[in-house]
């Protein structure tokens, strides 16, 4: 700039010079309340898609249920023949037929496996005791055959689990051998 007072202005200048108040204000505000319009609406889309989301997803699973209390009551259920249970509490050894009066000389004397996993199924089913049946599922299995020890239908599922892990243990005992 000359020191002499000729001074034209630059455009630099014009930029660099603060505007009037009153624009900056209402440019302010005109942005202000636009930007807030656009935020709230994006916020109130955003909370009704989750809520549509929300009651799409129990209407679903409430079709669902609908479907399976349907299908429920017409498939047919699986008829699971078991042998009554045995009138004592605690497993006796078994008597000769000629001890026991009552007996039909025809009725064959049950095996040691039997009579404990008899027992168990009478614990398991009317106490509800787990931890007891278990540990008499455990000494019927360590008196059991090899056919005994197979899974078979009549086996409560504590029973079908303690022949599994019993059948795992063995298995990877040979593996380490």
């Amino acid at each position: 700039m000359p020191l002499d007072g000729s001074h034209l202005p630059d455009d630099v200048d014009v930029l660099l010079s603060p505007s009037t108040v009153r624009e900056n204000d209402n440019l302010r505000q005109a942005i202000l309340q636009r930007t807030t319009r656009i935020v709230r609406r994006r916020r109130s889309v955003r909370n009704g898609l989750w809520l549509a989301a929300m009651v799409v997803c129990y209407a679903a699973g409430a079709t669902t249920m609908h479907f399976v209390a349907q299908h429920d009551g017409q498939a047919p259920q699986p008829v699971v023949q078991r042998e009554p249970p045995a009138s004592q509490v605690l497993p006796r050894p078994a008597a000769s037929v000629a001890e026991r009066p009552h007996a039909a000389p025809s009725e064959p004397a049950l095996s040691p496996y039997e009579r404990l996993r008899r027992y168990s199924d009478r614990v398991l089913n009317q106490k509800g005791d787990i931890a007891l049946a278990t540990r008499c599922y455990a000494r019927a299995l360590d008196q059991a055959s090899a056919e005994e020890r197979a899974i078979s239908v009549d086996d409560s599922w504590l029973l079908m689990a303690l022949k599994a892990d019993r059948f795992r243990e063995k298995t990877h005992e040979n593996h380490r051998s």
